[in-house]
């Protein structure tokens, strides 16, 4: 078993935390990946209303057992959805973890229940006001990453953070999806290392469907594109706070991705009569006009299995190699 500070921390058998994955991921898949041993995480951001978040953590705790899992907020968000805070307040989430914005208005009302803070982080700056704010783990996010992320890569970025903070395990983010790509991190200095896009085309992974599952299985990491497309449309179809500055998305390039990346003050420009269509997409989970977050390291994602799996699978291949 590959121990580091936060396996010791957390009681965990693997060095791996599941990304929340706000609007798809929820308490089974949460539950699944503490069960075997990782960290399971699943988003809090939620249109579903308290009662969903409530019920889903119910469902992690439940499959984990005593196992840790906790849950996630989009922290420039959580202004527009303030009642998910209380919610998991009442809940006594033991793990929660916050990404691209200052945490500091709402960490303490956590760590006075004893939670572990993660602050998913992008920068070197955002790092320092992460641990300013109180944050126990910081996990270094490189653009490799699949979904809202900066414009960092994951090493270089991974290897300041340990320079600046050596007293606070990091876990690196963006890229990892094989034991290959753990044992690197792990060698780096990493204390382990936080997994979104495998964890996608899973069965436990209730909220992303068949469609965008084989787009994982089929896509490779070249089709991957780093883009505001999805952004500008979000914001202005469902009114949602813009995106931190320095923060876009990493998708498979679908219809709408070719037709308007490169193009965005285009776009910007004819976004209200783009909006009825894309509305509709959205409520059709069409997966050729609505984003297909993945990272750079869905080639490694071949094929729909189950999230224990997956995780088993990249611990022991990053043990032997390690050993080796």
């Amino acid at each position: 078993m590959i121990e580091t500070r936060i396996t010791s921390r957390l009681g965990l058998s693997h060095p791996v935390a599941c990304a929340p994955m706000s609007l798809h991921s929820g308490g089974r898949l949460a539950g699944a990946v503490s069960r075997a041993g990782g960290l399971g995480l699943f988003g809090a951001l939620t249109l579903e209303g308290p009662d969903w978040l409530r019920a889903q953590i119910r469902i992690a705790r439940e499959l984990s057992g005593d196992r840790p899992f906790g849950i996630g907020f989009i922290t420039h968000l959580i202004p527009v959805f303030p009642e998910l805070v209380d919610v998991a307040i009442e809940e006594r989430v033991p793990v929660i973890a916050f990404s691209f914005a200052d945490p500091a208005p709402w960490v303490a009302r956590f760590k006075e229940q004893g939670a572990t803070i993660l602050c998913q982080v992008q920068s070197v700056e955002s790092a320092a006001e992460a641990v300013a704010a109180g944050a126990d783990v910081l996990v270094a996010q490189g653009n490799e990453a699949g979904g809202h992320t900066g414009r960092a890569n994951l090493m270089p970025l991974l290897s300041r953070l340990l320079a600046d903070h050596p007293e606070i395990p990091v876990l690196a983010a963006g890229g990892i999806a094989t034991g290959r790509a753990l044992a690197a991190v792990l060698a780096a200095g990493a204390d382990g290392a936080w997994l979104g896009t495998p964890f996608l085309a899973t069965p436990e992974c209730e909220q992303v469907g068949d469609a965008y599952k084989r787009a994982l299985v089929e896509a490779r990491s070249e089709d991957t594109v780093y883009t505001e497309v999805f952004d500008v449309l979000d914001v202005a179809a469902f009114g949602i706070p813009p995106w931190p500055q320095g923060i876009a998305g990493r998708s498979i390039a679908n219809d709408l991705v070719r037709e308007w990346h490169g193009r965005e003050e285009a776009l910007r420009a004819q976004v209200d009569d783009l909006l009825p269509a894309y509305r509709q997409a959205v409520e059709r989970s069409d997966v050729t006009r609505t984003a297909l977050w993945a990272g750079e390291s869905v080639d490694f994602v071949t094929r729909v299995r189950p999230a224990g799996e997956v995780l088993v699978e990249i611990s022991e291949e990053a043990e032997a190699i390690l050993r080796h």
